[in-house]
C-alpha cells in the first residue's frame, strides 16, 4: 500500500519539478520582454532589446498589458506572467489572432520561491496552438498554466484547436500548488489531439500551510499519453506535509477521449495523520475531481494500471493514525469504453477518511479485474486509530453498456458496498450502488453488501448478470439485488470448486434478491439466510414474480441461529430444483433453530429430490400456498412436485385470490405431489379467505399407487348447517386425532 502511494507522490513531485524548472536558454537565443501597453506583437519598439521574438527566443509578457498578433507566430518559449522574484506581482496577456506555434515552454501564470509572490497569465489563440521540435534542449515542450509554488499563480489558455503531431508535450500542469501556494489554471482547446510525453496534473495540491489548487482542462479532441507508466491526476491532494496545514485540490476535465495513461485518478485525497479545522472539526485535506469523456473512451493499452474515482487514504506514522483523514469527491461520465485497468475503484476509503465516487458509463464496456464500488479497507490490527472514521460512498451506473470482469488465471471480483478489516473502534460506513440499464455484468465473484457494508444492485430493461459466484449480504452487511425484465446466471467454473452458487444473507447479514419478469439460473446451490450465529437477528429473502428460477443442486432456507429467518416466495412463477429443498435447520435438539418460510402462489415448484422440512425447527417453519385459480401452477394455485416430502411446521392455504368457484361441486387442489411418498405431516394447518358458502371438506395426505399427495378439497357448505366463519378455519394435526390425515412413517 505505501509503495503505491510513494510512487504516486514521487510522480507528482517529478511533475512539479519538470513543469517549473527554468529552461536553460542557449546563447544564440534572446529573452525579450514586452514593454508596451496594448500593442502589435510584430512592432520592434514594443520589445525590450528592440527585436521581435523568433523561433529561438523566449518571449516574456509580465507588465500587465497585452501583446496582440494578427498572423502566425512561432517562438521558442512563451513566458506569460512568469516571475522568480520573492513577493513580486506580475501579469501579462498574449492575444494571437491566428496561429501560435511553440517549440518550447508555455507559461501562463506561474510563481514560486516565496509566499506572497503572484503571477497572472492569459494566452488567447483564435487559431491553432501547435508545437514544433525545439531547436535547442530540452527535447520536449512544457506547459505550466496556473502554478503557484510558495506563492500564487493563475493562468488561462484558450485556443480554437491544438496540434501536437510534430512534438508531444513533456509535462502538462494546470492548477498546481505546494508549500502554501495557490494555483488556478484553465486550458481550453477546441479540437485536435493533445499528446503528452510525461504526466498530466490538473488541480493538485501538496505542501505546507494551506496549499490550494484548481485546474480545468477542456478539450474537444483526445488527450493522449506517449510512453509507459504515465499519470493523469484530476483533483488530487497529497497530505504528506499536512500535520499543521491543509491541502485542497479541485480538478475538472472534459475531453472526447483519454488514452495511454496507466494511472488515472479523479478526486483523490491522502494524508499522513490528517489535520482538522480546530473550530469546525472538518477535514482540511480535501479533493474534488470531475471528468466528462466522450466516445473516445478511457483506455490504456500498455501494462494494466488503475482507475480511481473518489478515493481517500489515511496513512499511519509509526503505527498511529489520527483522523478524520481526507475528504474527497470524484465523479466521471464516460460515453465509451474503459479498458486496460486491472483495478477500478469508485468511492473507496483506506484506513480513514471520507470518499464519494460516481461513474456514469454509456454505450461502452468497462473491462477490469477488480471493481470496487463504495468500499472500506481498514489499517489492520497493529495500527492505532484516534478520532478516525471511514465513510465510502460509490455509485456506478451503466446504460447500454457492459462490465466485463476478467483476470487471467483467476476469477476477478466486483465488490459493491463492502468492508475489509474495518476497525471496530471507529465509525465505519461503506455504501455501494450498481445500476444496469440495458446492460450486462459478466465474470468473477459478485459481492453486494459484505463485511458490514451496504450494497445495492439494480438490473432493468433487458440487463444480464452472468457471474461465477454471488454473495448478497454477508459478514454483517446488507445487500439487495433487484431484477426487472432482466436475467441472472451463476455459473460454475470447473477450475474453481466454490463457484456456481448464490448466498443470500449469511454470517449475521441481511440479503434480498427480488426478480420481476426475469430469469434466475444457478448452476449449484441457493442458500438463503446462512449462518448468523452470534449476530443480531437478520431477515434474508428471495422473491420472484412472473419469473423463472432454476437451481442445479440444493436450496437451503434458514440457518439454526436464533432469530435468523429465510424466505423464498414464488408468485406466478416457475422454479426447478435439481436436488433437495431444505426448509429450516436446527441444533442442540431443537433448542436452536432458524425460521424459514416457503410461499408458492399461482406457481409451480419442481424438486428433483426431497422437500425436507426440519422437524426440530418446526416452531419457526411456515409453508404458504396461494389459491388464485382452479388450474395447477401458473395462473392457478400454488403447487409443489417433489420426489419425496418430509413435512413439518405450519401450512397456510390462502383462498383469498380465488373467490367463489364457478358451478356446483367439489374442487380438488393437489398442493404437494410426490413420486415416492410423504413422510410426517404438517404440525398445524390454517385456511384463509374462504368465500361465503364454502368450506374445506378434506385435507391431508392421500396415498396413491405411486407416491403420495397432500390434498385440499373445497366444497359448498350444507345450507342447513351452521357455517363456520369464512375468514379462518384452523385445524391442528396430531392433537385432535383427525382421521382426515393419513400419515406415513
Amino acid at each position: 500500500m505505501r509503495k503505491g502511494v510513494h510512487a504516486a507522490k514521487a510522480a507528482l513531485r517529478f511533475a512539479l519539478m519538470a513543469g517549473t524548472a527554468i529552461v536553460a536558454t542557449p546563447a544564440t537565443a534572446a529573452t525579450l520582454a514586452w514593454s508596451a501597453g496594448i500593442g502589435d506583437w510584430f512592432a520592434v519598439s514594443n520589445w525590450l532589446a528592440a527585436q521581435v521574438p523568433v523561433g529561438n527566443d523566449t518571449a516574456v509578457i509580465n507588465n500587465g498589458d497585452t501583446a496582440q498578433a494578427g498572423s502566425d507566430v512561432a517562438v521558442f518559449t512563451l513566458g506569460a506572467g512568469s516571475t522568480f522574484d520573492p513577493g513580486a506581482s506580475v501579469s501579462g496577456t498574449a492575444s494571437f489572432g491566428d496561429n501560435l506555434t511553440l517549440a518550447g515552454e508555455l507559461i501562463a501564470g506561474r510563481s514560486f520561491s516565496a509566499p506572497g509572490a503572484t503571477a497572472v497569465g492569459t494566452v488567447t489563440v483564435t487559431g491553432t496552438l501547435a508545437t514544433q521540435p525545439p531547436q535547442f534542449p530540452p527535447s520536449f515542450a512544457f506547459w505550466s498554466i496556473g502554478v503557484g509554488l510558495g506563492g500564487s499563480g493563475s493562468g488561462t489558455v484558450t485556443a480554437a484547436s491544438v496540434d501536437t503531431s510534430a512534438q508531444a508535450l513533456g509535462n502538462l500542469l494546470v492548477g498546481l500548488a505546494s508549500q502554501g501556494g495557490a494555483a488556478n489554471g484553465s486550458l481550453s482547446l477546441g479540437s485536435g489531439t493533445l499528446d503528452v510525453a510525461a504526466n498530466v496534473a490538473i488541480g493538485a495540491a501538496s505542501g505546507l500551510a494551506g496549499a490550494t489548487a484548481q485546474g480545468t482542462l477542456s478539450l474537444g479532441g483526445t488527450l493522449r499519453a506517449e510512453g509507459a507508466d504515465r499519470f493523469l491526476q484530476v483533483g488530487v491532494v497529497s497530505g504528506e506535509f499536512f500535520d499543521a496545514g491543509a491541502g485542497r485540490g479541485v480538478g475538472s476535465i472534459a475531453a472526447a477521449g483519454v488514452e495511454g495513461f496507466r494511472f488515472v485518478t479523479i478526486g483523490i485525497g491522502s494524508a499522513y495523520n490528517g489535520a482538522v479545522d480546530p473550530i469546525s472539526g472538518d477535514p482540511l485535506v480535501t479533493a474534488t475531481g470531475t471528468a466528462t469523456i466522450g466516445a473516445g473512451r478511457i483506455v490504456d493499452t500498455a501494462t494494466p494500471g488503475t482507475l480511481s474515482i473518489g478515493v481517500a487514504r489515511g496513512f499511519p506514522v509509526n503505527n498511529s493514525l489520527v483522523g478524520p483523514g481526507p475528504a474527497v469527491t470524484g465523479a466521471a461520465s464516460v460515453a465509451g469504453d474503459i479498458a486496460g485497468y486491472a483495478i477500478v475503484d469508485i468511492g473507496r476509503v483506506v484506513s480513514t477518511g471520507q470518499a464519494n465516487g460516481s461513474l456514469d458509463l454509456t454505450d461502452g464496456t468497462l473491462t477490469t479485474g477488480v471493481l470496487r464500488i463504495g468500499t472500506v479497507e481498514g489499517a489492520g490490527s497493529n495500527v492505532t486509530l484516534t478520532d478516525g472514521a471511514t465513510d465510502a460512498v460509490g455509485r456506478l451506473s451503466v446504460t447500454d453498456g457492459a462490465i466485463a470482469i476478467a483476470v487471467p488465471g483467476s476469477l476477478g471480483r466486483t465488490d459493491v458496498g463492502a468492508m475489509v478489516f474495518a476497525d471496530p473502534s471507529i465509525a465505519n460506513r461503506a455504501q455501494g450502488t450498481l445500476e444496469l440499464t440495458r446492460s450486462s455484468l459478466t465474470g468473477g465473484l459478485l459481492n453486494v453488501g459484505v463485511g458490514g457494508g451496504d450494497g445495492t444492485l439494480t438490473a432493468t430493461t433487458g440487463s444480464t448478470i452472468d457471474v461465477n459466484l454471488l454473495s448478497v449480504g454477508a459478514s454483517g452487511g446488507t445487500g439487495t439485488v433487484t431484477l426487472q425484465d432482466s436475467s441472472l446466471a451463476i455459473r460454475a467454473d470447473a477450475a474453481f470448486a466454490t463457484t456456481g452458487s448464490a448466498f443470500i444473507g449469511g454470517i449475521g447479514a441481511s440479503g434480498a434478491l427480488s426478480a420481476t419478469r426475469s430469469t434466475v439460473a444457478i448452476d449449484r446451490n441457493l442458500i438463503i439466510a446462512d449462518n448468523a450465529f452470534g449476530f443480531q437477528p437478520r431477515l434474508s429473502s428471495v422473491a420472484l414474480a412472473d419469473s423463472t428460477l432454476t437451481v442445479g443442486e440444493f436450496v437451503r432456507i434458514g440457518h439454526f441461529s436464533p432469530g435468523n429467518r429465510g424466505e423464498l416466495s414464488l408468485v406466478n412463477s416457475t422454479a426447478a430444483v435439481g436436488n433437495s429443498l431444505i426448509l429450516g435447520q436446527a441444533a442442540n435438539d431443537g433448542a436452536l433453530f432458524g425460521e424459514a418460510m416457503l410461499e408458492v402462489r399461482s406457481s409451480l415448484l419442481t424438486i428433483g429430490g426431497d422437500l425436507f422440512m426440519q422437524a426440530l425447527a418446526a416452531p419457526g417453519l411456515e409453508t404458504i400456498f396461494g389459491i388464485d385459480g382452479l388450474v395447477r401452477g401458473l395462473g392457478g394455485y400454488g403447487a409443489i412436485d417433489a420426489e419425496t416430502a418430509t413435512l413439518a411446521g405450519r401450512v397456510t392455504v390462502d383462498f383469498a385470490g380465488l373467490g367463489a368457484p364457478p358451478g356446483i361441486g367439489d374442487w380438488v387442489f393437489d398442493l404437494i405431489v410426490t413420486g415416492t411418498g410423504i413422510f410426517r405431516d404438517f404440525d398445524s394447518v390454517q385456511f384463509l379467505g374462504l368465500a361465503d358458502g364454502y368450506h374445506v371438506s378434506f385435507h391431508g395426505i392421500v396415498e396413491q399407487s405411486e407416491g403420495a399427495v397432500w390434498r385440499v378439497i373445497l366444497a359448498q357448505a350444507d345450507p342447513n348447517a351452521v357455517p363456520e366463519p369464512a375468514a379462518l378455519a384452523l385445524l391442528l394435526f396430531g392433537l385432535a386425532g383427525l382421521a382426515l390425515a393419513r400419515r406415513r412413517v
